[in-house]
């Protein structure tokens, strides 16, 4: 009898024991695949458990970003004063206009596309390229000087609304695939992503570097 109640007793312990490592794993695996998730390794997980995880903000930052898809990064201002001509086959020119004009345009990036990877101190942010949307153009009408054979100086430009859009669609081609202008808007991402990162977790010691990575979320430039 004594031996039975024996083998009862540590058959018991064996249970509670088997109960409490499957709890336990239960529980591990809620806490380690959302880690998982944002490191996108088992390597960064491994990183993730010996720093203590205290300092890690990758989930908080994928959701701050997730909803960003058409995030301003830059504005681009372009003034001055341009001419548009019209040429007529054996009369030449036939109509000039010149005016005084504000081009403005933005550059988004779809931060739905962003990949984070985190290794202790060290923050990788990866983006696709900036594109350029939202093209405006406006004309200070009180500008326009025009010469035509067949207006009078003064009179409402021939075809005005048709000039303004091609200028518009001009300006738009010219400015977003100038490689300066790219590189003013891509300065502003890294600096504004590195900002609000800092902002984001409050960790002074992290170390953030954005790169571009144009394999990501490969968007067509729109107007």
């Amino acid at each position: 009898m004594g031996k039975s109640h024996s083998l009862g007793f540590r058959g018991t312990i064996r249970l509670v024991f088997l109960l409490a490592f499957l709890g336990l794993f239960v529980f591990l695996g809620f806490k380690l695949v959302p880690i998982f998730q944002q490191t996108g390794s088992l390597s960064g997980v491994f990183t993730y458990l010996i720093s203590g995880g205290a300092q890690w903000k990758t989930e908080t930052l994928y959701e701050y970003f997730t909803d960003k898809n058409e995030w301003v990064v830059y504005s681009y201002e372009k003034a001055g004063t341009d001419t548009v001509s019209r040429d007529v086959a054996l009369l030449g020119t036939v109509q000039k206009v010149q005016y005084d004009y504000t081009f403005t345009m933005d550059f988004k990036v779809d931060m739905s596309q962003a990949q984070f990877q985190r290794e202790g101190e060290k923050l990788t942010v990866r983006i696709p390229s900036p594109y350029a949307d939202n093209g405006v153009l406006t004309i200070d009408e009180e500008s326009i000087k025009q010469y035509s054979l067949f207006v009078f100086s003064g009179d409402k430009v021939s075809g005005y609304e048709e000039m303004r859009e091609f200028k518009r669609n001009q300006y738009f081609e010219t400015f977003a695939q100038d490689e300066q202008v790219i590189g003013q808007a891509w300065d502003n991402t890294a600096r504004l992503l590195e900002e609000l990162v800092s902002q984001i977790t409050q960790d002074s010691q992290l170390q953030v570097t954005v790169i571009r990575d144009d394999t990501l979320g490969k968007t067509e430039t729109a107007e």
